[in-house]
C-alpha cells in the first residue's frame, strides 16, 4: 500500500505540534531586526560625545540647533548651528525664500545625569532650540534589558551554587548512614550443625 507521511494527530484531530511556538521563525526575525539595526547604526553620521559643561556653554552661545532627548537611556543628541556665513547674495535670496526645515543630525551626544534633566530642558526651550524626545533604538533596548537581567541574575548565582552544594552534602550524607547501617545476619543450620548447645 501507499503510506502518506505527515504530523501524528491526537485523537481530537489537531496536529499535536499545533499552538507550538514556531522558535526558529522568532529567532530567525531578531537575528534580521539585528543586522539591520547594525547596518543602519555604521550608516549614520558618527556621533561625538562631549562634555556636560560643553554642551551647557554651547546652549548658552546660541550654538545648539536642535536637541533629541533618548527616553529610557539619559542621552540627548543634538547638532549645532553652521558655522560658514552664507555670501551676501545667497543670504539675500535666503530670506526672501522661505527657509525649509533642517533635518536632524545626530552630530553629538551627552550624558545626563537622570534620565530626564528637567532644569536643562526648561533651559533648552527658553533658548529656542528645537527639542523632542527620541524613542529607544532596539540595540539600546537589547543591552538595557541584557543588563538588567546580569544584574538580577549575578548576585544570585553564588546563594544558588551555595544552595546545590548545601543540597548535594545532605544527600551524600544521607547515603552514608544508610550504607553504614548493621545489616541482620541471618543464622542457617548448617552454620551451628557442629555447635553443641544448638540441639
Amino acid at each position: 500500500g501507499l503510506y502518506v507521511c505527515g504530523p501524528r494527530r491526537s485523537a481530537s484531530g489537531y496536529a499535536d505540534d499545533a499552538g507550538r511556538p514556531d522558535f526558529p521563525s522568532s529567532l530567525a526575525f531578531l537575528l534580521v531586526a539585528s543586522v539591520r539595526e547594525v547596518i543602519a547604526s555604521r550608516t549614520r553620521i558618527t556621533t561625538r560625545e562631549v562634555a556636560y559643561s560643553d554642551f551647557y556653554t554651547l546652549l548658552d552661545s546660541g550654538r545648539v540647533r536642535a536637541a533629541r532627548l533618548e527616553s529610557g537611556v539619559g542621552r540627548m543628541y543634538f547638532d549645532m548651528q553652521p558655522l560658514t556665513a552664507p555670501a551676501p547674495a545667497a543670504a539675500a535670496q535666503a530670506a526672501t525664500t522661505p527657509a525649509a526645515p533642517m533635518r536632524f543630525q545626530k552630530q553629538y551626544v551627552v550624558k545626563l545625569a537622570e534620565r530626564s534633566d528637567s532644569l536643562l530642558v526648561a533651559k533648552i526651550l527658553a533658548m529656542g532650540v528645537e527639542y523632542s524626545v527620541l524613542k529607544q533604538t532596539f540595540l539600546s533596548a537589547l543591552a538595557t534589558t541584557l543588563t538588567t537581567t546580569l544584574a538580577v541574575w549575578i548576585p544570585l548565582l553564588p546563594l544558588l551554587f551555595l544552595f546545590r552544594r548545601i543540597m548535594e552534602d545532605r544527600s551524600s550524607s544521607r547515603k552514608k548512614k544508610s550504607d553504614g547501617r548493621a545489616q541482620p545476619v541471618l543464622t542457617t543450620f548448617a552454620d551451628v550443625a557442629g555447635v553443641e548447645s544448638a540441639k
